[in-house]
C-alpha cells in the first residue's frame, strides 16, 4: 500500500530485511525499476525502493485524456454539508494514521495535532 497526496494505492510489494537484501541489491533495484515495490527493513526502520513509471503520452495520452474529460464533463452534483464533513473526517483519520505510522517507523518527528 502506498499513500501519496491523500490517495491510497494498493500495489504488490516485496519485503526484505537488510540482511536478506545483502548481495542482491542490483537485482532488487532492477526489480524496482521494472515497477515492483521493494521494502527494506532494519529493525523498526524501513526504506522503500520504488520507481514510478513515467507517463508515456503516446501510450497513455488518449486513455488519460478520455478519463480526464469524463471527470470534467461528468455528472456533477453539489455535495451536502454532511457529505463534505464525512469526506473531511476520512481525510483527517487517514492523515493522522499515516503520520503515526511514519513516526513509529522513524521517518518523521512530527505528530499530528488536531485544532
Amino acid at each position: 500500500m502506498f499513500a501519496r497526496g491523500g490517495a491510497v494505492i494498493l500495489l504488490p510489494m516485496k519485503t526484505f530485511t537488510v540482511r536478506e537484501a545483502e548481495g542482491q541489491l542490483a537485482k532488487l533495484i532492477s526489480a524496482a525499476n521494472e515497477g515492483e515495490i521493494i521494502v527494506l527493513t532494519d529493525g523498526d526502520k524501513g526504506a522503500t525502493l520504488y520507481s514510478p513509471r513515467a507517463l508515456n503520452l503516446e501510450e497513455d495520452g488518449p486513455e488519460l485524456e478520455a478519463e480526464l474529460l469524463k471527470a470534467v464533463n461528468g455528472p456533477h452534483a453539489p455535495l451536502q454539508e454532511g457529505e463534505l464533513r464525512e469526506i473531511a473526517d476520512k481525510v483527517y483519520r487517514h492523515t493522522e494514521t499515516e503520520l503515526i505510522v511514519e513516526r513509529l517507523m522513524g521517518r518523521t518527528t512530527e505528530f499530528f495535532t488536531a485544532a
